[in-house]
């Protein structure tokens, strides 16, 4: 007996106990319905329970009270407008180093908080960003106030801003 019929041999011993047993290896319709990983059991757990809700952002009432431009970016008179979060809240307004300007501008937003002076060149010169100016957050019920210097674009700016945190 050569190799060859006794390995075949060897495999019909092994296979066929497993096939009386009721044991099927593979057949055509089971082979197709399960991934080459196994097939999904779903379990008798129930599912997790959700998750809680993310809690509120925060918001904040930013007022601008004061612009005074130290050093103005044109040199002599600025067209000063103030941004709070991107957005336009006061201006514009000529400006000197002479001048104190007080929009008391107010904004609500969420989360953090920037104020941004700039100054308006018209339409064939972009405005100029005069710095940037993040002021401390209070905790819920509380007010800031308070001056900071922004510098940019060669300007130096002084800003009085409050900051009241209502939720």
């Amino acid at each position: 007996m050569t190799l060859r019929p006794r390995l075949a041999l060897l495999a019909a011993l092994l296979v066929a106990p497993a096939l009386a047993g009721g044991i099927a290896l593979a057949s055509a319709s089971s082979a197709a319905a399960c991934p080459i990983q196994g097939c999904h059991v779903p379990s008798d757990d129930p599912p997790p329970a959700p998750l809680p809700p993310a809690p509120p952002q925060p918001k904040y009432r930013v007022t601008n009270l004061t612009v005074h431009p130290v050093v103005p970016e044109d040199q002599t008179v600025d067209e000063a407008y103030v941004k709070v979060n991107g957005y336009k809240v006061a201006g514009p307004v000529n400006v000197s180093n002479l001048s104190w300007w007080h929009p008391n501008a107010s904004l609500t937003v969420s989360n953090g908080v920037w104020v941004e002076p700039w100054d308006e060149d018209g339409p064939f010169d972009g405005d100029d960003r005069l710095g940037t100016v993040y002021p401390a957050l209070p905790a819920l019920g509380g007010t800031t106030q308070a001056w900071a210097d922004s510098y940019g674009d060669g300007a130096h700016y002084q800003l009085e801003i409050r900051v009241e945190r209502i939720s």
